[in-house]
């Protein structure tokens, strides 16, 4: 099975702030990285209950590259 990868930058600031850079309005906050990532996978998992998306994404077949910047 092939998986589509996803990119989500992830940045500090007061918090830490994640998203992903193919769906806009798919974001995750915490006062760590880890809350972060949990947060933004949250948020995923809402755009992809509510907005029409390709079965690939609805299947779960997707990885997440995580990109850290300062």
């Amino acid at each position: 099975m092939h998986l589509k990868t996803l990119t989500a930058i992830i940045t500090k600031g007061p918090y830490f702030g994640a998203w992903i850079e193919d769906f806009p309005g798919v974001y995750g906050a915490g006062q760590s990285i880890a809350e972060a990532k949990a947060d933004l996978m949250k948020g995923l998992s809402l755009f992809i209950e509510n907005h029409p998306v390709p079965s690939w994404l609805s299947q779960r077949r997707y990885l997440i590259e995580y990109t850290i910047q300062q």
